[in-house]
C-alpha cells in the first residue's frame, strides 16, 4: 500500500517535467496509460528529418529504473512492431478480430522503454522521397548508427533530460544484431573522443536472435538445424554442404554457383510453406492477422514490403527468389491499427505525413556493409559494457546454432560456465552459457520474436540479467 503510493508520487513528479506536448492522454484499445506514454518526433540531421519515437515510462520507479531502447530488424522494420506485438504495455495477438490486451510481461514493468523507428522512411519517420530521387531513403549500417546516436543525444537533451542519469541499455532483435553493436561503438567513440560529451550512462546491450556473422548465422546455420529437425534428408544436406560455401548461401554474386543453386533449390522447394521464424508453428498465408511478403495487403494492392529478415530474400540464389523461406508475418491487425486516422492523431503523427504506415518499409534503400558485427565486440568488452544474447531455440531465420558457432569459432572468448538449464515456475525456461564478458541465454520454445511465444520466460531472462540476479 505505502509502496504503491510512493511510486505514484514519483511518477507524478517525473511526468510533470516531461514533454507534455508528446504525452498520449488516450489511445484506442489501451484504457490505462497512467504510467505515462509519450509519442512524438526527435529531430535529426539539423532538424531536416523527424524520427518517430514512443516512450513507455516504467510502471515501477521511473526516476531510477533503466532506460531500454528497443529496435526491430529488417532492415527497415518499424519498432512499433515490438511495441504492439512483443514487449509493450498492451499487445495484439494474431487471432481474427483481436484487440489489444494488457501485457502482464510488458518490459515497462521495470524499465522505461523507448521505441525508435528508423532509418528515415520507416514507420512514421520522415520526410522520405518515395521515388528516392533525392537519396533521402538511402541508408547503411554506418549512417544508421550515426543517426541513432544523434537521436539518443537529442532524446536525453530535448525530451527526457530527467532520465539522463538512469542506466541505459540498447536492445532489439534480428537485424538489430548489426544495428546495436554499430550504435554501441558509435556511442563509445563519442563518449571517449568528444570534448564535452553528454554523459550517457550506457551499461550494455541485449540482442535477441540477432544476425551478427554472415559466415555462421542464418542460412549456414539453418542448413544444419534443418537436418537435425528432419526438414531435409542427410543425403541432400551433404550435397548442399559440399556444393555451397557460406558466401553462396548469404552473399549475392554475379558469378553464381550452378551446382549449389540446383541442390539449394531442391531444399527450398521442400520447405516452401515452412514458417522460418518458428519452425513448429503454422505459416498461415492469409488467415486472421497474418500476411506474407507477397500476398495482397489490407489496402488491396500487391505488397512488396521488406520483411523481418529481408536478407533471406535478397541473398538466396537468384534461381529461387520468391520460392522458398516465406515471410509468415503477423501483420494485418497492427497494419490496420496504426493506419486509423484516430490512432495517428492520438499518437501525434505529423499531419503532413500522409502515406500509409507499413510494418516494414517498401521504399527504403538499405546498403548492408556485409562486415558483420562480431569484430566490434572486443571494443565493447574493453570499455566494460555488459552483453546479453538471447535466442529462441525454434527460430530458423537466425538459429541459436549459428550464434553458438560464431561465439566459439570467431569471437573465441573464454568460457566461464558451461551450458546449464534455468527454470521459470518449475518449468524449463532455456539454457545459460557464460563467457568472459558475455551471456548467452536460450529461450526454450520461442521463435525469432521471443517475447511473442514465451513472454514470461523472456521477461525472466531479460530482467534477472539487467538486475544482476541469478538467472
Amino acid at each position: 500500500m505505502f509502496k504503491r503510493i510512493f511510486i505514484s508520487s514519483l511518477v507524478v513528479t517525473l511526468v510533470a517535467s516531461l514533454p507534455i506536448y508528446d504525452r498520449v492522454c488516450e489511445l484506442e484499445e489501451m484504457p490505462d496509460l497512467s504510467f505515462g506514454l509519450y509519442s512524438g518526433y526527435i529531430p535529426i540531421r539539423n532538424g531536416t528529418f523527424k524520427m518517430h519515437y514512443i516512450t513507455a515510462l516504467s510502471q515501477s520507479d521511473p526516476n531510477n529504473d533503466p532506460v531500454v531502447f528497443w529496435f526491430n530488424g529488417g532492415p527497415g522494420c518499424s519498432s512499433l512492431l515490438g511495441f504492439a506485438q512483443e514487449n509493450g504495455p498492451y499487445i495484439l495477438s494474431d487471432e481474427p478480430g483481436a484487440t489489444f490486451q494488457y501485457n502482464n510481461y510488458s518490459w515497462n514493468k521495470e524499465a522505461t522503454v523507448v521505441y525508435l523507428s528508423f532509418p528515415i522512411g520507416v514507420g512514421f519517420s520522415f520526410p522520405c522521397d518515395l521515388n528516392n530521387t533525392t537519396g533521402d531513403c538511402i541508408s547503411s549500417d554506418t549512417s544508421t548508427a550515426s543517426d541513432n546516436l544523434n537521436a539518443i543525444i537529442t532524446f536525453f537533451t530535448l525530451k527526457f533530460p530527467e532520465l539522463l542519469s538512469n542506466p541505459l541499455y540498447i536492445s532489439g532483435e534480428s537485424y538489430a544484431g548489426i544495428y546495436i553493436p554499430y550504435l554501441m561503438r558509435e556511442i563509445d567513440n563519442y563518449l571517449h573522443t568528444s570534448l564535452n560529451p553528454l554523459p550517457l550512462n550506457l551499461k550494455g546491450m541485449l540482442i535477441g536472435n540477432g544476425l551478427s556473422s554472415y559466415q555462421w548465422d542464418c542460412i549456414p546455420a539453418f542448413l544444419d538445424m534443418a537436418v537435425y529437425h528432419n526438414l531435409m534428408d542427410e543425403e541432400l544436406h551433404k550435397r548442399v554442404s559440399e556444393s555451397c560455401t557460406w558466401r553462396d548461401l548469404m552473399v549475392k554474386s554475379a558469378v553464381g554457383n550452378a551446382k549449389c543453386d540446383l541442390y539449394f533449390d531442391e531444399w527450398m522447394e521442400q520447405i516452401d510453406k515452412l514458417n522460418i521464424y518458428d519452425i513448429y508453428s503454422y505459416c498461415e498465408q492469409s488467415e486472421g492477422n497474418r500476411m506474407t511478403m507477397y500476398e495482397s495487403d489490407s489496402m488491396g494492392k500487391q505488397s512488396k514490403r521488406r520483411g523481418y529478415t529481408d536478407w533471406l530474400q535478397d541473398w538466396i540464389p537468384k534461381s529461387i527468389v520468391g520460392k522458398g523461406l516465406p515471410q509468415c508475418e503477423q501483420g494485418l491487425g497492427v497494419d490496420a491499427y496504426f493506419n486509423r486516422p484516430s490512432v495517428r492523431e492520438q499518437l501525434h503523427i505529423d499531419p503532413t505525413f500522409t502515406q500509409k504506415w507499413e510494418m516494414c518499409s517498401s521504399n527504403l534503400q538499405y546498403h548492408q556493409d556485409f562486415l558483420g558485427a562480431v569484430s566490434i565486440y572486443p571494443q565493447l568488452k574493453k570499455s566494460g559494457y555488459r552483453i546479453l544474447l538471447f535466442s529462441g531455440d525454434r527460430d530458423g531465420a537466425v538459429p541459436t546454432l549459428g550464434t553458438k558457432r560464431w561465439l566459439q569459432n570467431e569471437l573465441k572468448w573464454d568460457l566461464v560456465e558451461r551450458q546449464r538449464p534455468y527454470y521459470v515456475n518449475r518449468q524449463l525456461g532455456g539454457y545459460i552459457i557464460e563467457y568472459d564478458g558475455l551471456t548467452l541465454g536460450t529461450i526454450h520454445g520461442a521463435g525469432h520474436m521471443a517475447p511473442v511465444l514465451r513472454p514470461r520466460e523472456t521477461y525472466h531472462l531479460i530482467f534477472n540479467w539487467i538486475q544482476n540476479k541469478t538467472i
